[in-house]
């Protein structure tokens, strides 16, 4: 009998040796750069849990013209092209880009030999533009003079050019905008016009139940050309996993994410009874990843607060009684 229990953990082992996980069709994602395909010979570009694509580093990086170097002493690859001078530390959220320390919301990681990195913040400082298309599970990168195709806003009839109108609010990108700051920053949307487009985020969610499911819903307003939202939602039960929905200009996850000028509506894991809380952060980007603020709204405590480069406090809020609908 021993022997026969032997022979069939032998088998098992054996067999287990020879089946190796596969990318399937589906999962797979392909890069671009100027419409040729990036080929990658082992291994493939991949979405991680930040939502972020995260791609072997030096095949992109040599498509787009630039140098790659690898100091595995200090774990940090350099990329440089022409004046431009990038170094990415493996496990740290820090790039340098010319000097200047910029933040990300993911890592560079190795893999199987292969040092991947977030492809948005390498491609768009090698002066690459880059696109998520979903439908296709495709990072499509251009260079040169090409723009990101983005949604129009409707103009504000006036006699200044820099005024316009975007779900109701007015926007003036001669006021509204900080400039001189010699950062990433340069071209922020300032606290005040971020808030109100995030106070009408925000009170546009609702939790509701129909036929029995509970869902969340919403609608995520356009933003004025040339800039992008940014945003999570974690919702947290008694029992039971956590759910999580965002908006990003880096693509990811399909089903769980917004996108603007939308509305939204996702089934949730649990009702009433196993709610516990909300935690939802939104905050406007640059192409450049710049920011101004980052706000805050929190439930049961009923906190709807910001938080800018200077300081953090809480803001007024009438939107609590709106928020549930089940």
């Amino acid at each position: 009998m021993k022997k026969l229990l032997s022979a069939i953990l032998v088998a098992v082992i054996v067999v287990g040796l020879f089946i190796v996980p596969s990318m399937t069709a589906a999962e797979k994602i392909s890069v671009t750069v100027d419409g040729n395909i990036v080929n990658f010979p082992d291994v493939q570009p991949f979405i991680d849990e930040n939502g972020r694509t995260l791609i072997p580093v030096r095949f992109v990086s040599e498509t787009l013209g630039a140098k790659v170097e690898w100091d595995d002493k200090q774990k940090l690859a350099t990329i440089s092209k022409g004046s431009v001078n990038i170094k990415i530390r493996i496990n740290d959220r820090n790039l340098v880009i010319d000097g200047m320390i910029k933040s990300m919301d993911t890592k560079a990681i190795i893999k199987e030999g292969r040092t991947l990195v977030p492809i948005r913040y390498v491609a768009e400082a090698l002066g690459g533009i880059v696109e998520w298309k979903a439908d296709i599970r495709t990072v499509v990168i251009t260079t040169g003079n090409a723009s990101t195709p983005q949604p129009s806003a409707t103009p504000v009839p006036s006699t200044s050019s820099s005024v316009e109108v975007v779900e109701g609010i007015e926007f003036d990108r001669a006021k509204d905008v900080i400039t001189g700051t010699d950062s990433i920053d340069d071209g922020v949307m300032n606290t005040e016009s971020v808030q109100k487009f995030v106070e009408k985020f925000y009170k546009s969610i609702r939790f509701t139940n129909v036929s029995g499911k509970n869902y969340i819903e919403g609608y995520l307003p356009q933003l004025p050309k040339e800039y992008y939202w940014r945003v999570t939602i974690s919702i947290f039960y008694k029992d039971k996993d956590d759910d999580l929905f965002f908006a990003s200009m880096d693509g990811g996850r399909t089903d769980i994410q917004m996108y603007q000028g939308k509305n939204f509506k996702f089934e949730l894991k649990g009702g009433k009874d196993q709610f516990e809380g909300l935690n939802a952060v939104a905050w406007v980007n640059t192409r450049n990843y710049g920011e101004s603020s980052r706000f805050y709204l929190k439930y049961p405590e009923e906190d709807f607060s910001v938080s800018t480069p200077e300081k953090s406090y809480k803001l007024p809020y009438d939107g609590w009684g709106g928020l549930f609908k089940w």
